[in-house]
């Protein structure tokens, strides 16, 4: 049940942050992808997720956030 709930607010910061990357708001972006990072960080540290899933998904979302930053 708890795995849910993380998996589930996780899950929503994703969609969240593709939303915001879309919309091309940097400022949002950047702030949920700080919460999400976190997010992702608790869920290694309780088993939730497998690290390497974890900074696969980070890399990507910081790629992400950092080429609308530039652009």
């Amino acid at each position: 049940v708890r795995n849910k709930t993380i998996k589930a607010e996780v899950h929503s910061l994703r969609v969240k942050l593709r939303k915001a990357v879309t919309a091309k708001n940097a400022t949002e972006a950047l702030e949920v992808a700080r919460t999400l990072g976190k997010k992702f960080d608790k869920a290694v540290a309780k088993n939730i997720f497998k690290q390497n899933t974890v900074a696969r998904l980070k890399s990507r979302m910081m790629a992400k956030v950092n080429a609308l930053k530039k652009a």
